[in-house]
């Protein structure tokens, strides 16, 4: 075997230096044909005598006489580059898999936010509608307390005339009539301003019960952010 591969080697070198063999005309060149005759033959040789690998199939080598193996094809190649690429496009979206997450996340955690907000301006706005009505039940005190002012300066007038009634008897019950119906008038007065009162109690507990329900939102909302953080949290985690 490796005497017929070294004399097929050898025939292929006689080829080959005839085919390069200088010309009569051209002036040869001392030792330089020789050296790279000599030089050619010990690498053919050493490639041609080294033991095939492991993984080579002997079918396939041609000094055996076994079919020479192709090289690949373009298509084959542009299939393999295909299925390089679809790999690495599943692996980019494999990794913006979190990213997508964390993103969605986020997202539901600004919504939540932006709940609690809207809650907390709901419950502002209710703040500022019970602090309204507070003021409209204080002017009503306010008024309450001038007609009970009004209605002690009627009595202070009645007591007044009676006073005066009493060095006049006649004209006494006459005034006495007149203060009574001042104090009839006062007394009218006075409920008027009872009555108010009441109204303003009433105002003022609709108020509270405003003000309750508004902190319960605030609460609300607080939890919502609560939530909102936690997503947050959790995101970023991804």
């Amino acid at each position: 075997m490796e005497s017929s591969v070294i004399t097929q080697v050898r025939k292929e070198d006689v080829k080959l230096s005839s085919k390069t063999a200088p010309k009569k005309s051209s002036p040869k060149k001392p030792g330089s044909p020789k050296l790279f005759k000599a030089l050619f033959c010990c690498l053919r040789a050493q490639d041609v005598l080294r033991p095939p690998s492991a993984t080579q199939d002997a079918s396939l080598r041609p000094e055996d006489g076994g079919p020479v193996a192709k090289p690949p094809t373009a298509l084959s190649l542009v299939n393999t580059a295909l299925s390089l690429v679809n790999t690495a496009l599943s692996l980019v979206n494999t990794a913006l898999s979190p990213v997508n997450t964390a993103l969605s996340l986020m997202n539901t955690a600004l919504s939540l936010v932006n709940t609690a907000l809207s809650l907390v301006n709901t419950a502002l706005s209710l703040v500022n509608t019970a602090l309204s009505l507070m003021n409209t039940a204080l002017s009503l005190v306010n008024t309450a307390l001038s007609l009970m002012n009004t209605a002690l300066s009627l009595v202070n007038t009645a007591l007044s005339l009676v006073n005066a009634a009493l060095s006049h008897v006649n004209t006494a019950l006459s005034l006495v009539n007149t203060a009574l119906s001042l104090v009839n008038t006062a007394l009218s007065l006075v409920n008027t301003a009872l009555s108010l009162v009441n109204t303003a109690l009433s105002l003022m507990n609709t108020a509270l019960s405003l003000v309750n329900a508004a902190l319960s939102l605030v609460n609300t909302a607080l939890s919502l952010m609560n939530t909102a953080l936690s997503l947050v949290n959790t995101a970023l985690r991804h």
